[in-house]
């Protein structure tokens, strides 16, 4: 959520589209915004953008809610996922594709096959931009992780801590009583499946035990 109270959609549409191959996706926002209004809830605010470059200048200033992704060309988009959840940990993925499946490493909140039926995406993204601000705090007993400022609040004290250990930590309190493997570990969080060496992951544990 905005600074105003407001709530941010980012539209990242596959590129070089001109104005009217996106009239349908600005009606479906004007749609999402007047529903938002009909309903009473914080005012919506929408950016609808072709680029990675545009969407990163376009929220210098905000942070959104909710970010959609039309994926089409493997990846470069995939790496403007992983920008998103290092740039804006708290904010919600939508991944809109025709690639299937697509890597977990992307950790998306929610699919779409491409192209997607009207109802079917205006549905997914109010739902999602209705979600309640406090679904960036993660609790697990007596610890707390913010997932916007990257700050671990614990019986001994707060902690700001890295995007890695954000991550990681995360997994582990969504994942609580699972065994995970050193190999999901590694793939989940920094995206390679080599496991010739693992001391930097062995580093992250221990910090979190610490």
């Amino acid at each position: 959520m905005a600074n105003d109270g407001s709530v941010l959609l980012l539209y990242v549409a596959r590129g070089r589209q001109n104005a009217m191959l996106l009239a349908p996706t600005n009606a479906l926002l004007a749609e999402l915004r007047a529903k938002f209004e009909e309903d009473k809830l914080p005012r919506l605010q929408t950016l609808l953008v072709t680029s990675q470059k545009d969407a990163i200048t376009a929220t210098r200033s905000a942070v959104p809610t909710v970010v959609a992704v039309e994926i089409l060309d493997g990846h470069d988009r995939y790496n403007f996922c992983d920008i998103v959840r290092h740039r804006w940990p708290s904010a919600r993925l939508l991944g809109i594709s025709a690639i299937s499946p697509l890597p977990l490493s992307l950790r998306l909140d929610e699919r779409l096959p491409y192209p997607p039926k009207r109802e079917e995406l205006f549905a997914v993204l109010y739902r999602m931009l209705s979600r309640t601000d406090n679904d960036h705090i993660v609790t697990l007993g007596p610890v707390s992780l913010d997932l916007h400022t990257r700050i671990v609040r614990t019986p001994r004290g707060q902690h700001h801590v890295t995007p890695k250990q954000s991550a990681l930590l995360q997994l582990f309190m969504a994942r609580h009583g699972e065994v995970i493997s050193r190999r999901e570990l590694m793939e989940e969080i920094w995206e390679t499946s080599f496991l010739g060496d693992t001391r930097t992951l062995d580093v992250h544990i221990r910090w979190l035990r610490e």
